[in-house]
């Protein structure tokens, strides 16, 4: 029992997460769950599917912890790891989409694209990053836990503008942004709290608030958007699948690191006589 409170650090977090699951679903009610489903394509319908699955296995897989089944978690997340898998494939291969939208602001759509890339490409870090830390409660728990902010600034933005809250999407992204960055900021403060403040939290607070910084200073700017009509598509998989191999990269060359690191202290060490 000792092993798994030690593991469950958040005893409470399958009912935190389970509001994010909320969230989520009620901001894509009015643009997905209650339009004609055969009116969207395949990958979107697979896109939504992964991406409730995947909020579903960041629920269950803390209450498992919980419950003290620990066989079951890793097993659930041996199957989360494909659902990750669909869920950023779909998301790559959707984004070129918002090219076609029909929208006031013509600018929104290249800054949909120019969101999209950034968040699908550290999602996927930070589930990599989560599976190299799997034996690192803290590091796991917390890079998991990063990848709900991925996806809750879209609906907390559609949630606005779509529930007539705030009538201008884009003040409607920096105002879901803002939220977002709150809600990381307690995260951040409770760890602090408790004596140490982790990279995963940080990493996500300082990616969203770059990003609603420069969202729309990309989005609008003329090169942005020649680039996009010309190769988005190429684009959006050259700076994914690089940012994913420079990610394999480094952690190869910590491991090998620590490894040295260790033979070091090794070999200083005098065991005596074996015999």
């Amino acid at each position: 029992m000792k092993g798994v409170k030690q593991m469950n650090i958040y005893p409470r977090a399958h009912w935190y997460l389970l509001l994010g699951l909320a969230i989520a679903i009620a901001g894509f009610v009015p643009s997905y769950w209650t339009r004609n489903l055969e009116g969207f394509s395949l990958e979107i319908h697979i896109h939504a599917l992964t991406a409730t699955l995947w909020f579903i296995t960041l629920i269950l897989q803390p209450w498992l912890i919980k419950s003290g089944n620990i066989r079951a978690h890793r097993r659930y997340g041996t199957f989360a790891i494909f659902v990750a898998i669909a869920l950023v494939v779909t998301a790559l291969v959707i984004t070129p989409n918002n090219l076609n939208l029909k929208v006031r602001n013509p600018d929104l759509k290249y800054m949909f694209i120019y969101w999209d890339v950034v968040t699908t490409t550290f999602f996927a870090v930070f589930v990599i990053l989560a599976i190299h830390n799997r034996k690192n409660v803290q590091l796991h728990s917390r890079y998991m836990i990063a990848t709900v902010f991925v996806p809750m600034l879209p609906a907390l933005a559609r949630g606005l503008f779509f529930y007539g809250i705030m009538d201008n999407f884009v003040s409607a992204i920096y105002v879901g942004n803002a939220l977002t960055l709150i809600a990381i900021s307690l995260l951040i403060y409770d760890d602090y709290k408790k004596g140490k403040i982790y990279l995963p939290y940080v990493a996500v607070y300082s990616m969203l608030a770059l990003l609603g910084f420069s969202v729309e200073i990309v989005g609008s700017a003329n090169w942005w958007q020649s680039l996009m009509n010309m190769a988005v598509t190429p684009f959006i998989w050259t700076i994914f699948l690089s940012s994913i191999i420079a990610t394999y990269v480094i952690l190869v060359r910590i491991g090998i690191k620590k490894k040295r690191e260790v033979r070091r202290v090794l070999d200083k060490v005098d065991f005596g006589p074996l015999s």
